[in-house]
């Protein structure tokens, strides 16, 4: 844990009116350990909600692929790809391009993904199920957990 994380942990606490009642800063003087515990949890529970420190990673294409296939979209996705006529065929070329090469990987979270994704959406090769599924193999999710918003809170940060 970073100086860095804990800072912008301990802000992003400080700034959310939800967690305002559990906050517990070194002002507050002698608290039961049990009472700091749950108020930690509390927050912690809530930071994760919230997504603080959720990310998003590349997946193999391979991967999506995959699911395309077993989803029975993929074949569609081919076949807009090799008909120029059709409204998504950069899009479906792009997809079938990175899918094809085994080395490759995609965010589905990345800005840049949104168009391809959201072009393969308007033109109804995929749903916004299939679409929110790619999404969610990107993600990463929160990992905050009630010692790192005791330490956020209360120190050490590691900078001082």
């Amino acid at each position: 844990m970073t100086p860095t994380y804990l800072r912008a942990l301990q802000s992003a606490i400080l700034a959310s009116p939800a967690c305002a009642e559990h906050v517990i800063d070194n002002s507050a003087g002698k608290v039961p350990a049990d009472e700091a515990r749950a108020k930690d949890q509390a927050i912690a529970d809530i930071m994760r909600e919230q997504g603080f420190g959720a990310g998003s990673r590349a997946v193999p294409a391979w991967q999506a692929k995959r699911q395309l296939i077993m989803r029975g979209k993929w074949r569609a996705i081919v076949q807009a790809a090799q008909d120029a006529e059709h409204p998504a065929v950069e899009a479906a070329y792009a997809a079938v391009a990175l899918a094809d090469d085994a080395r490759m990987d995609a965010d589905f979270c990345d800005p840049t993904a949104v168009p391809l994704i959201g072009a393969l959406v308007a033109t109804g090769l995929l749903s916004e199920e299939d679409a929110q599924m790619l999404r969610d193999m990107s993600v990463t999710p929160s990992t905050v957990a009630a010692a790192d918003v005791s330490r956020a809170l209360r120190g050490p940060w590691g900078d001082e």
